[in-house]
């Protein structure tokens, strides 16, 4: 199995973390840091469906809805100290 999915999902994490960061900038005003972490909330959602959108097959629709939705039903015993790893330094 290939870690390709959690590598780039926490890749993905930390990218939308750095930028929330860098948009709020040196401001300590906590109504601007939820404000902007909500904008890219949905920006990053909508560039989600977008690519959900133009997948070719719909068991490609279906496993990255399934996935979203927080399944671990496809996880083995293998995957779970890289999975401990991402979460702990989330």
């Amino acid at each position: 199995r290939g870690y390709n999915t959690p590598v780039f999902a926490a890749l993905g994490a930390a990218l939308s973390i750095i930028l929330v960061l860098l948009c709020v900038g040196k401001s300590n005003s906590p109504v601007k840091l939820i404000l902007i972490g909500m904008g890219m909330t949905g920006i990053f959602s909508a560039l989600t469906m977008m690519i959900i959108y133009g997948a070719k097959h719909e068991a490609q629709v279906r496993s990255a809805m399934f996935w979203l939705l927080g399944s671990f039903a496809g996880l083995q015993w293998g995957d779970l100290p890289l999975t401990a790893i991402i979460v702990t330094l989330f």
